[in-house]
């Protein structure tokens, strides 16, 4: 399941603000601090990361296979 930085933003900003009983501007400023947070986060879906690593492990497959005809050309 795919989880939208700005979705739980606002799910945490949420249940933070009414676990906080905030009033007035402080659920804004609240928001203002949380997304600031989120956003230094860097996050990325799963599916992202996931084809990330994949493509990593078939690079790393590549370059010991190139590795391994460099090593036998150099014993030719």
């Amino acid at each position: 399941m795919d989880h939208d930085p700005q979705n739980a933003a606002d799910d945490l900003i949420a249940r933070l603000t009414d676990a906080l009983r905030l009033r007035g501007d402080a659920p804004d400023d609240f928001r203002r601090v949380v997304e600031g947070f989120f956003s230094q986060l860097q996050l990325l879906p799963r599916r992202e990361l996931e084809a990330h690593l994949t493509a990593l492990a078939q690079m790393e497959n590549t370059v010991a296979e190139l590795e391994r005809r460099i090593n036998e050309l150099e014993k030719a």
